[in-house]
């Protein structure tokens, strides 16, 4: 379950809304209130269905953990560049072959010890940060595969590229709020 399912399931505010510079923080407040405004009580129950952690068994002895931002907190953020001592408090508890992040919509691979750390990206909300610290969401799809065979676990990182005009099309004929943005 990740922290916009949770808000939207439960009618929450989205809390990590408030760090937000004031006019993108209101541009997705409209877009929040967009969305809880299509939502069904049958919709929200499904949400709720959701699990914070999800254990796979790949196979003898091998396992991946999945869950949104860390194991303990949708809403905790794994990034390729934290600390080892500040990612075994994240992953404190948790044994895994393999780490399967959300959350910060960018992809990651990354060895801890003896597990990986890995984040899929995003299908529909990808981030890159340019080097000048701006963030862009380009138009790709992006998805990992996690394999194991013989004992040996495989992870691909896959980047698949659609339309930006189709995409653009798309927003722009639906009611979402502010579609250029």
């Amino acid at each position: 379950m990740g922290n916009t399912d949770e808000t939207l399931a439960r009618d929450l505010p989205n809390e990590l809304d408030a760090g937000i510079p004031e006019g993108k923080r209101k541009k997705l407040e409209a877009l929040d209130l967009w969305t809880r405004k299509k939502l069904t009580k049958l919709h929200r129950h499904y949400l709720l269905t959701f699990k914070l952690l999800l254990e796979v068994h790949l196979g003898p002895a091998k396992s991946l953990l999945c869950y949104h931002g860390s194991p303990s907190s949708n809403t905790d953020g794994i990034l390729p560049t934290m600390p080892d001592e500040k990612l075994a408090r994240r992953l404190e508890g948790h044994k895994a072959n393999v780490f399967a992040a959300g959350h910060t919509h960018t992809q990651m691979f990354r060895r801890f010890l003896s597990s990986l750390i890995i984040n899929p990206g995003s299908i529909g909300l990808p981030f890159q940060i340019e080097s000048s610290g701006m963030t862009r969401n380009p138009p790709v799809a992006e998805y990992a595969v996690v394999s194991s065979s013989d004992g040996t676990l495989s992870v691909q990182l896959v980047s698949v590229p659609y339309s930006l005009s189709e995409l653009r099309r798309v927003v722009r004929n639906s009611s979402m709020p502010n579609p250029d943005w």
